[in-house]
């Protein structure tokens, strides 16, 4: 059983902490030595951290789902009955990193031959047409030739 007296020789008071009287307790707390308690430091005044409030979290982005992102992809395509680029998109693509000029330039020769021909080459160019500049892909379409702005020239030759 818990003692409800003052643990101190003579005193009836009742316990407050640790089986001694509020007066006793308080007396002993001041008479610890010092660094004894488990307490943390205080901050000197002025180098307080400031109170901020905490950042919203960003919102996930919402999930897309692959019947939808399949129909947007479709219909951002063009529909081409007949056209002539269908299973051949190496001849059209733009440069890679390790292919030479030459190499470049006879890919994109094939590619503009078989847009000359191809029986889908006007929808193509109203599709293409009706792009934003910064949404045209690079490479042979349209029968036109699209190069990235960061290919440096090729030097020419001078006999």
């Amino acid at each position: 059983m818990t003692a409800v007296a003052c643990n101190v020789d003579d005193c009836r008071n009742a316990v407050y902490a640790r089986g001694m009287c509020c007066a006793h307790y308080k007396r002993a707390m001041k008479a610890r030595p010092a660094g004894s308690a488990q307490s943390r430091p205080r901050p000197a005044p002025g180098t307080e951290p400031r109170k901020t409030r905490p950042r919203p979290r960003p919102r996930p982005p919402e999930p897309i789902y692959l019947p939808e992102f399949l129909a947007a992809l479709a219909a951002a395509v063009p529909p081409l009955p007949g056209a002539a680029c269908r299973g051949r998109p190496e001849l059209f693509d733009p440069a890679e990193p390790d292919e030479g000029p030459d190499t470049l330039d006879d890919r994109h020769t094939a590619a503009l031959a078989l847009c000359k021909a191809c029986p889908a080459l006007t929808p193509c160019a109203a599709w293409f047409d009706g792009l934003r500049t910064q949404d045209r892909p690079e490479g042979v379409i349209a029968g036109r030739r699209r190069l990235t702005r960061s290919r440096t020239p090729r030097p020419t030759e001078t006999p």
